[in-house]
């Protein structure tokens, strides 16, 4: 299945941040725009000039400050972006780009091809990518307000995947400053089109950006689904009722979010009440609870009540995992409306989940705060402190004891190296799955990885198996 492609659609996909505890969400009607999110950065960026540096943490800030010509769908096809599109002559030797029209600048000042051709010439001679394709270049150069024309020196397979690459990319800057700056040298005004603009920048301190209200976002619709984030935590934070709706490891909503959001989801990122103050079934109500608010505002959010996926990692993974096995319809008797929702999912993807606390890592072993997961004991509340009470918690937190021949796909990724987690907490769940008739349970094993393996949040490898996971069973692909 081709995946619907959404690119930035500032007011239909957005990332959503619900504190999901019981009456801590308000009607469908109280949805606000603005807000500020915080996020931390591992770093400071040498450059927000994408033509001038290839470093990761550049590219991941200027996405949301630049754009360009061409951008990379969820399947890395080159896909318009300030492009309208474009022809390629019968000899293969000349490209023309329509641009989009009424694009403006964050000054204010509409993008034409005065300021795209400056742009893409200062890249070609700094990016590595531009230099590359620049090397076949014979010609480029405006032909009107809206076309530029790309003469080859011989046929290139590389013109548009050069021009779409996320590093060092081919960003479009006013033409005052593609010309004001060389290519050498890194530039000091940040003046984009993209859907935020740069409001201040403290090297070491901080950086803040603010919404470009004219920010022009293409016409691509999202594809419906929505994609609910459960990050990591070891279900321990100190969080109350009146706690800032994030978890703290932005890490996992900045490496998650955007392919799933640029594929054309609409990804929701769910906080939870945890240890110490709070204990089970505090953080499986809250997850189940956001599921619900989500089908409920459906329509609002641009989903399919009907399309909903989760996912997440570690603690996260197994919350994923309780509404997989647990999901279903809320109390008749409730008086919230919300609360007469299903919170069932209709896909789940996840990093090393923990899926049985007695039978950790072998039979009949106790997981709950013992062992590796001693010093998350408090996440296990007083019961959990008699033997007797720990095999009481240790059934009622495990996805495992809940698996039925219902249970939506789900596909797994574990180290076999994890001694946090061990790999027989999947394994011994897809053995459960299959057991019971589910169908489909799929386990993707790393070698020599462990638990949360250095980077394994920025595993592109992992985060495209889950978008396809995602793309063939809420997009009804599955054979």
């Amino acid at each position: 299945m081709a995946r619907s492609v959404l690119v930035r659609q500032a007011w239909i996909a957005v990332v959503v941040l619900l504190l999901a505890v019981s009456g801590a969400v308000g009607p469908a009607g109280a949805q606000t725009k603005g807000g500020v999110l915080r996020v931390g950065n591992l770093g400071e960026p040498p450059a927000l000039d994408p033509h001038w540096t290839t470093a990761s943490i550049t590219e991941t800030l200027t996405n949301h400050i630049y754009e360009g010509l061409y951008s990379l769908d969820s399947s890395n096809k080159p896909i318009p972006m300030l492009a309208e599109g474009h022809t390629i002559s019968k000899d293969g030797l000349v490209y023309t780009f329509k641009l989009r029209q009424g694009v403006k600048f964050h000054n204010g000042k509409e993008m034409t091809s005065e300021d795209v051709v400056p742009s893409i010439a200062r890249w070609g001679k700094q990016s590595p990518y531009g230099k590359a394709l620049f090397a076949q270049v014979a010609d480029w150069k405006a032909i009107d307000k809206y076309t530029a024309e790309m003469k080859l020196k011989e046929k290139s397979a590389i013109v548009l995947i050069s021009l779409a690459i996320p590093s060092s990319f081919a960003a479009i800057y006013p033409k005052e400053i593609a010309e004001k700056f060389p290519p050498e040298q890194k530039a000091t005004e940040y003046i984009g089109t993209g859907p935020f603009k740069l409001a201040e920048w403290k090297p070491d301190q901080y950086i803040r950006m603010v919404r470009f209200d004219d920010y022009k976002s293409r016409a691509e619709k999202p594809n419906g689904y929505g994609v609910i984030l459960i990050p990591g935590a070891g279900w321990m934070a100190p969080l109350g009722y009146d706690a800032v709706p994030l978890k703290n490891d932005t890490r996992q909503v900045l490496v998650f979010v955007p392919p799933l959001v640029k594929a054309g989801y609409v990804v929701f990122v769910i906080n939870h009440r945890a240890a110490p103050r709070f204990h089970y079934p505090a953080a499986v109500e809250d997850a189940q609870r956001a599921v619900r608010f989500i089908r409920h505002n459906a329509a609002e959010f641009g989903v399919d009540p009907n399309r909903l996926g989760v996912l997440g990692s570690s603690s996260g993974g197994h919350l994923a995992l309780m509404i997989a096995t647990q999901g279903g319809p809320g109390p008749a008797a409730a008086t919230d409306p919300v609360d007469h929702e299903s919170s069932a999912v209709q896909a789940v993807a996840v990093f090393f989940p923990p899926t049985d606390f007695l039978n950790w890592g072998a039979p009949g072993v106790d997981g709950v705060g013992r062992g590796p997961l001693s010093p998350l004991f408090a996440a296990f509340g007083s019961l959990s402190d008699t033997d007797l009470g720990r095999q009481i918690v240790g059934k009622m937190i495990s996805p495992i004891y809940y698996v039925t021949s219902s249970l939506p796909p789900v596909l797994i990724v574990h180290g076999d190296a994890d001694v946090v987690v061990p790999l027989q907490q999947s394994e011994s769940f897809a053995a459960k799955a299959k057991e019971v008739g589910a169908p489909m349970v799929k386990i993707i094993v790393r070698k020599g990885k462990g638990h949360g393996w250095g980077d394994f949040w920025k595993s592109k490898e992992d985060i495209d198996a889950f978008a396809d996971w995602f793309d063939k069973y809420l997009g009804g692909t599955a054979k």
